[in-house]
C-alpha cells in the first residue's frame, strides 16, 4: 500500500474518462477532461487551503452543487484561517522568501542576522502580502504600498520603533510567529512595495554582499516574468577575477569588467540598473551609504529611459509603465501554483480571460483567485493519454 500511486499522490478523476472537450473557442488547440464535482472540490481545497476538503465542500460536490456555489465557498475558503497556508505556500514559491531560513551569512559582516530574524523577515513578506488577501487592495500597491507589518526583530533592522500594537490590525498571513507583529509604516525614503522589503532584499543578494545582477534577476523574474538568457559559458564570476592593486573598489565599478564584454553587455544592459537601484541596501537589506568605503552610486538608466536611484523610484516607475506586465506575471503564478504545472501556449487564453475577469472585479487578488477557480485550465485536466498539443500557430494566439 504504501508505495501505490493511489497512496502516493492526489489524483484528480475526470467527469467521462477519456471525454474530449473543447477549449474556449479562443484557444489553441488542448485536448481536456472536465475534472468531477469531487476533483474539482479536491483542487479548490488543495489550492487554497493546501489540505483535502471538508465535510461542505465534498458534500456539494456529491450532490452536484459545487459549480453553481463554487463563488460563495471560495469565498468561505478564503476567509478561513486554512487560507494561511495559501500565503505561506504561494508566497514562499513565488518571492522565494522561503530560501531566507537557508541563509548563513558571515557574522563578522553581519553580526545581527540570526535565523530568529531571518524567520521575521520572512513572516513580515507573508503578512505584506497576506493583507492584500483579506483587505482587498489592488495589486498593483504591492508595488508602491507604503506600509508593513513589524514585530521588534524587524522594527530594530529598520532602526525604527515598534507602533503600539493597539493601532495596528493584523492580516492573514503564517499561523505561529515569534513575535506580535502590528501594521506599521515603511521609514521615509528609499523604501516602497515589495522591493523595499528586508525579505525580499537579502534573498535577491548573496549571503555576504550585495549583487545588482541576482536582483536585476530578481525583478525581472519574479516581479516582471520576463527572465533574463542565462549567462554565456566560460565567464567568470565576479569572485573568481583576478583583481590587482589598481582595481575598482566598488561593485559597481567592478561589473563594468562584465560590460566591457560584447557577449555580457547586451544582457547586463537591462539587468544591471534595476539592480542598481537597489545598491543602496545591503545585502541584510539594511540601508547603506558605502561599499567598499566609497560613496554608492544608486542610479540606474532603465532600457525604457527611465532613471531610477532607489526601491521606490524603481516601484514608481514599475507601477506606471508595467503594471499589465506585473499582473499577468501574478496571473501566471497563481495559476502555476493552482495547477501544480507550468503554464504553456495554450493556457494563454484563459490566462486573458483572467486578467480581463480580475480587473473588472477590482483588481483585488480574491479577484484574481475566484478568475482562476473558474477557469478552464482548473476546471479540466488533460487526460494522461491525450495526444501532445499541437505546436503553436502565432495566428491564434490571443494577445494578452
Amino acid at each position: 500500500m504504501l508505495v501505490s500511486p493511489s497512496f502516493l499522490y492526489r489524483g484528480e478523476p475526470a467527469t467521462v474518462s477519456g471525454s474530449l472537450l473543447p477549449a474556449p473557442s479562443s484557444s489553441l488547440p488542448a485536448p481536456s477532461s472536465v475534472l468531477s464535482d469531487t476533483a474539482l472540490a479536491t483542487r479548490l481545497s488543495y489550492f487554497l487551503w493546501a489540505g483535502p476538503p471538508d465535510t461542505r465542500l465534498l458534500d456539494l460536490a456529491r450532490d452536484g452543487r459545487l459549480r453553481p456555489a463554487l463563488s460563495s465557498e471560495v469565498d468561505r475558503l478564503l476567509a478561513d484561517p486554512r487560507a494561511n497556508r495559501f500565503i505561506q505556500n504561494f508566497t514562499g514559491q513565488w518571492l522565494l522568501v522561503r530560501n531566507l531560513r537557508l541563509r548563513t551569512p558571515d557574522p563578522a559582516l553581519f553580526p545581527d542576522w540570526t535565523p530568529d530574524l531571518a524567520a521575521s523577515l520572512e513572516q513580515e513578506v507573508l503578512r505584506f502580502v497576506g493583507d492584500f488577501l483579506v483587505n482587498d487592495r489592488p495589486v498593483t500597491e504591492l508595488l508602491t504600498a507604503r506600509d508593513t507589518f513589524m514585530d521588534a526583530r524587524v522594527a530594530a533592522h529598520y532602526g525604527v520603533a515598534l507602533p503600539p500594537a493597539a493601532s495596528s490590525a493584523t492580516s492573514a498571513a503564517s499561523s505561529a510567529t515569534p513575535t506580535a507583529f502590528v501594521r506599521a509604516p515603511l521609514p521615509e525614503g528609499r523604501r516602497a512595495g515589495l522591493l523595499g522589503l528586508p525579505g525580499i532584499l537579502a534573498v535577491s543578494s548573496y549571503p555576504n554582499r550585495t549583487s545588482p545582477v541576482l536582483r536585476g534577476k530578481f525583478v525581472l523574474e519574479q516581479i516582471l516574468g520576463t527572465p533574463p538568457p542565462p549567462p554565456p559559458p566560460n565567464i567568470p564570476s565576479l569572485s573568481e577575477e583576478a583583481h590587482d592593486d589598481a582595481a575598482p573598489q566598488t561593485l559597481r565599478q567592478r561589473l563594468e569588467q562584465h560590460r566591457a564584454a560584447p557577449s555580457c553587455a547586451a544582457c547586463h544592459a537591462f539587468i544591471d540598473p534595476l539592480g542598481f537601484s537597489l545598491e543602496g541596501f545591503a545585502a541584510d537589506g539594511r540601508v547603506r551609504t558605502e561599499d567598499g568605503g566609497q560613496p554608492l552610486d544608486t542610479e540606474g538608466r532603465l532600457d525604457t529611459g527611465e532613471t531610477v536611484r532607489s526601491a521606490e523610484d524603481l516601484s514608481a516607475v514599475l507601477a506606471a509603465t508595467r503594471a499589465d506586465q506585473f499582473r499577468l506575471q501574478l496571473a501566471t503564478q497563481l495559476l502555476t501554483f493552482a495547477l501544480g504545472r507550468g503554464t504553456d501556449y495554450y493556457d494563454r487564453p484563459a490566462l486573458a480571460r483572467i486578467l480581463r475577469e480580475a480587473r473588472a472585479d477590482g483588481d483585488t487578488l480574491p479577484a484574481y483567485l475566484h478568475a482562476i477557480t473558474r477557469s478552464f485550465p482548473f476546471q479540466n485536466q488533460r487526460p494522461p493519454d491525450a495526444p501532445p498539443p499541437a505546436k503553436e500557430n502565432p495566428n491564434l494566439v490571443a494577445k494578452l
